[in-house]
C-alpha cells in the first residue's frame, strides 16, 4: 500500500479550512483564520447579498413556498388564540352555568327538544 502524501496533505488542509469556516460561524472561538475568512466573505458581500435578494425573490413567488408560510402562520395563529382565549370561553360557560336563570332556561330548552 502506497502512501500518496502529497494528496493525503492536501485533503487535510481542504477539510482543515472548511471546519475553520464552519467553526467562524459557529463558534465565540478567536481562530487564526477568522480574520482572513471575514475578510473573504467581505469581498464577497455584493454577490453574497445579490444571491441572498435572488434566493428570497425566488422563494416569494414560488406558490409551494408561499402555501408553506400560510399553513405555518395560520397554525400558529390558531394555537396562539386557543391559549389566549380558551381560558376566557371556559370562564364564561362557568358563569353561565352557574347563573340559576341560565340553567333554568337551559333545562327548559332540553325538555322541548326531547319533547318534540
Amino acid at each position: 500500500m502506497e502512501l500518496k502524501t502529497e494528496q493525503t496533505i492536501e485533503e487535510a488542509m481542504r477539510e482543515g479550512l472548511s471546519q475553520a469556516v464552519k467553526n467562524q460561524f459557529t463558534s465565540n472561538y478567536d481562530n487564526p483564520i477568522k480574520l482572513h475568512v471575514e475578510e473573504a466573505i467581505s469581498n464577497f458581500s455584493g454577490k453574497i447579498l445579490e444571491l441572498l435578494n435572488w434566493s428570497i425573490h425566488n422563494c416569494l413567488c414560488d406558490d409551494l413556498f408561499v402555501d408553506e408560510i400560510q399553513k405555518s402562520v395560520r397554525e400558529v395563529l390558531a394555537k396562539e388564540l386557543v391559549k389566549r382565549f380558551g381560558g376566557e370561553v371556559q370562564k364564561q360557560v362557568n358563569d353561565l352555568k352557574s347563573d340559576p336563570r341560565t340553567r333554568e332556561r337551559i333545562t327548559t330548552a332540553l325538555e322541548e327538544i326531547v319533547k318534540r
